[in-house]
């Protein structure tokens, strides 16, 4: 079996718009470096499933009955199917299977299973959203269908990150009504669903924001923000919500129920922006020059915190 155990939480697709020949500047914890794609914005096994308990299933069951109609009909099956792998061994076990082979053949399967069944999926129906952005078109938003399919692949991209992973586990914004461990891998699709259709709900805008300074715009392992979140406290609890995005280093979008000051940032922005990145950023900040980290290497991960 061919395993993928190299898993980016960060779209490598995306983080081409900052790189040359594949590589790309990156700074982490004070230092700067310039690592190939295949190093960055990725963790070992990081989309690996875990098996869920029968407390896991009813409490993810319990939380749907909560959801709008249409986010729970998509959020049910998916239970099922990230549990799937886990029946089916539990099936080939009854029927005399050879528990160590099993085992090996399932834990194999598990690692990759949602980055190609789930992730993959997702990330296939946004890229020609992302395309079309980074040429500045926006009519797509127009289609209700394709804004909500872009929507919900925009609230993936906020929720299935490393960052989001770790403050659920521990720090001052971890979940406490449930253990997060063993559902994290569903629980944070569900969450994206649900999240995309109340922007929609809510007629949000999607705007592009044009960088023509001498400045650019940087990225981090934490790719879109709640820009009301850069200053607050970790784990505060955040009550207003507007999206901001960076496509490269000289075009981003912001998704909002209000269009942004200007559609072509002053420098002043620009330097906003990738403080606001970098705060809210784990650990990784990525730009196209290693000079673009100035003014922003003393804050990586303020608006983070884990422990």
């Amino acid at each position: 079996m061919n395993i993928t155990r190299a898993q980016h939480f960060v779209w490598r697709r995306y983080l081409r718009a900052w790189a040359d020949n594949e590589l790309i500047w990156c700074l982490r914890e004070g230092k700067v470096f310039r690592p190939n794609l295949m190093g960055i914005g990725q963790q070992r096994n990081f989309y690996e499933i875990r098996e869920m308990t029968l407390d896991d299933i009813a409490w993810l069951r319990s939380l749907c009955a909560h959801l709008a109609p249409d986010v729970r009909s998509y959020a049910l099956p998916l239970i099922g199917e990230f549990n799937e792998l886990f029946a089916i061994k539990l099936r080939l076990l009854a029927r005399g299977a050879d528990p160590a082979a099993l085992e090996k053949s399932i834990s194999e399967a598990a690692i990759d299973l949602e980055e190609k069944a789930v992730q993959g999926v997702v990330e296939a129906a946004g890229e020609p959203y992302l395309a079309a952005l980074l040429a500045g078109d926006t009519s797509f938003f127009r289609n209700v269908r394709d804004r909500t399919r872009f929507l919900h692949f925009l609230c993936v991209q906020y929720t299935r990150t490393r960052r989001m992973r770790e403050m659920a586990f521990s720090g001052p914004a971890q979940m406490t009504s449930h253990n997060p461990e063993g559902i994290w891998n569903v629980l944070c699709h569900i969450v994206a669903a649900q999240l995309a259709a109340s922007v929609v709900k809510m007629g949000y805008g999607l705007f592009v924001v044009r960088n023509n300074t001498t400045s650019r715009l940087v990225t981090a392992d934490q790719p879109v923000i709640n820009v009301h979140a850069s200053h607050s406290p970790p784990g505060a609890m955040v009550e207003s919500l507007d999206f901001y995005w960076p496509l490269s280093p000289s075009i981003a979008i912001v998704v909002s129920r209000e269009p942004p000051d200007e559609s072509e940032m002053p420098a002043t922005t620009v330097a906003d922006y990738n403080d606001q990145m970098a705060r809210q950023a784990l650990e990784q900040v990525y730009a196209a020059a290693s000079g673009d980290f100035a003014g922003i290497e003393g804050v990586v991960g303020l608006a983070t915190q884990t422990s």
